[in-house]
């Protein structure tokens, strides 16, 4: 099934008279009738040093690296570095969605930032950086 652009595309004109161009994706069924395509599901992340500022990314993405990155990181202080985290949850990853651990690195960033805002996650203030599960949670 191949995705193509509807003809007679559409422009939504803002206050400043510029125009942005908007097409909607749509899929050809085996008899020749367009159909929407859905995208993937999306969730809202959030990012600590950003307050307010929400990003809507790839559900399944989200939460596979949510699981893994709970599933390794310690309780207590002191926790462990970036690094160490990621090492410890690569193996956890799903190979589909991560494959050979490609963008894991930017996944566990966002999702650290995300867990942190909701304070599911806490960083003591070392060089380097460690986490742990918040005890208050």
């Amino acid at each position: 099934m191949g995705v193509e652009f509807k003809s007679g595309c559409s422009t939504i004109q803002g206050s400043d008279k510029s125009k942005l161009w908007f097409c909607v994706p749509v899929s050809n069924s085996h008899d020749g009738e367009h159909q929407m395509v859905s995208g993937p599901e999306k969730v809202a992340m959030e990012n600590i040093n950003s307050p307010g500022h929400v990003v809507r990314v790839d559900k399944r993405k989200y939460e596979a690296m949510k699981t893994a990155l709970l599933a390794v990181m310690p309780n207590t202080e002191p926790g462990l570095t970036v690094a160490e985290l990621k090492e410890q949850l690569l193996p956890l990853l799903p190979e589909d969605l991560f494959p050979g651990g490609d963008k894991a690195g930017w996944w566990l960033k966002g999702v650290q930032l995300d867990l942190e805002a909701k304070a599911i996650i806490v960083r003591e203030h070392t060089k380097p950086l460690r986490l742990h599960l918040n005890d208050e949670s």
